[in-house]
C-alpha cells in the first residue's frame, strides 16, 4: 500500500518482495528478470 500511495516503497520491502518471488518462481533467472521489471519500472533508483 505504501507504494500505491507515495509512490516509493521502503528497501526492506523491495528485498522482501524480491525473496517471495524467488520462492513463489522456479527458475532464479526468471525471478530476477521479473525482479529487474518491477524495480525499473515501477520504482527506478535515482542515479542509476
Amino acid at each position: 500500500m505504501e507504494q500505491v500511495k507515495t509512490g516509493k516503497m521502503h528497501p526492506y520491502m523491495r528485498i522482501y518482495r524480491c525473496q517471495r518471488l524467488l520462492a513463489r518462481i522456479d527458475g532464479y533467472v526468471t525471478a530476477y528478470e521479473i525482479t529487474m521489471y518491477l524495480n525499473n519500472n515501477y520504482e527506478p533508483i535515482a542515479g542509476v
